[in-house]
């Protein structure tokens, strides 16, 4: 059974990216799906339905990035890939972003980037939290792993945004495709000459452990490096800052959180995770039918296409109680965030370590702050804070 069309006004409605909670709140989970009409396509909105997409790759597959993020990676991205493929590209990011590495080599350094983002805001009185600390931190965290300087942020920032533009948008304007494309050219350049630069000189980035390990010679070239590299710029990058910018939101919105944080009496791991649960970054996830199918009694043919809408599954009351309240300590924690089956985000756990970094210099001061205006949130595919001011108390 599908909700009267008449009850959803789409994803893609001037009501919808006003406050899309507020209409996914309304939706009857036990539904399963519904249609867009704006879309054109099946929305997934019940938690089951959703995990059920995910975790099946060999039906519900990820072709689509291959118009929309292969342009702009100049390649393969990772959640295209499968089999041994799959396995030893991942395994290569995996080893960098889990275990000592993670602890002893980034975990100072992201603590050092952040301190110094927050002494170059100490003398202001009003700031934009994403743009002067949330964007800043989340893009030179990524500059450590693949080992871009610290300068060369603006340069790398701009392009990034136009990138973006392509992987998320719709109805792109020929201009903006262009823009985009030129972008992911120069990308693709300045990526090149610092695989050149580490074949001279080894350093201890993602790059440089690719090159140095003989086990991988003869399986990655280096479009391959540069398609990694890329995927790993923009995906590590670009949904931190919104998720930080969330959970600075909801403490605001309940303040006896931000002294059970100082107390100690809630852990910071706990107020990020029902942030992502509750306000993701990543609100679309498009897959193509690759076999007919059935979810929820009604029938799929293949080719059609379906959208997993993650804040509708994290929010379907099947399994979370009270599901648009903001309650860390709520005893069921598994969202769907970091997605699920074979294409869960590779590196939620470095993202865990940002932000709980993040989080932890941010509360003893969050009290001198207030927010000078409500945030602008927008967004589809991912969706967040685009300007949110503090200023001093």
């Amino acid at each position: 059974m599908f909700i009267e069309k008449s009850h959803f006004p789409g994803i893609l409605s001037d009501i919808y990216n006003v406050n899309p909670y507020v209409l996914i709140d309304n939706l009857n989970k036990s539904e399963d799906v519904i249609f867009d009409e704006t879309l054109n396509s099946h929305l997934a909105i019940s938690y089951d339905a959703v995990r059920h997409i995910l975790k099946n790759h060999n039906i519900y597959t990820t072709k689509p990035l291959a118009e929309r993020a292969e342009p702009i990676m100049k390649g393969k991205v990772l959640a295209q890939m499968e089999g041994e493929e799959h396995r030893i590209k991942r395994h290569i990011i995996l080893q960098q972003f889990t275990g000592n590495i993670l602890k002893y080599y980034y975990k100072p350094k992201l603590i050092e980037i952040f301190d110094s983002l927050i002494i170059d805001l100490s003398g202001k009185d009003k700031f934009n939290f994403i743009a002067e600390l949330g964007n800043k931190f989340a893009i030179l965290s990524t500059f450590e792993i693949i080992g871009i300087d610290h300068s060369q942020f603006d340069w790398f920032h701009v392009r990034l945004k136009n990138i973006l533009k392509f992987a998320i948008g719709f109805n792109l304007s020929e201009g903006t495709q262009k823009s985009s494309l030129l972008s992911a050219e120069e990308l693709e350049s300045a990526i090149l000459k610092l695989i050149d630069e580490r074949k001279i000189s080894l350093k201890s980035d993602i790059i440089s452990f690719i090159l140095k390990d003989s086990e991988y010679n003869n399986i990655i070239n280096d479009s391959d490096i540069v398609a990694l590299t890329l995927n790993i710029l923009l995906a590590a990058s670009e949904p931190v800052d919104k998720v930080l910018a969330n959970c600075i939101y909801h403490l605001y919105r309940d303040k006896n959180y931000t002294d059970k944080l100082l107390d100690g009496s809630c852990s910071h791991n706990l107020i990020i995770q029902e942030c992502l649960r509750l306000t993701p970054p990543v609100h679309l996830i498009p897959r193509l039918i690759e076999v007919d199918s059935c979810i929820g009694g009604v029938n799929f043919r293949a080719g059609e296409l379906i959208y997993s809408l993650i804040p509708s599954a994290n929010r379907d009351e099947k399994y979370f109680i009270s599901p648009s309240v903001f309650a860390p300590y709520r005893s069921y924690k598994s969202h769907l965030s970091y997605g699920a089956g074979m294409h869960v985000c590779i590196g939620a756990q470095f993202a865990n370590m940002q932000l709980s970094i993040a989080l932890e210099k941010l509360v003893p001061i969050i009290n001198s702050y207030v927010e000078a205006e409500p945030p602008k949130f927008d967004g589809v595919y991912t969706r967040g804070a685009i300007e949110y001011y503090l200023k001093r108390v």
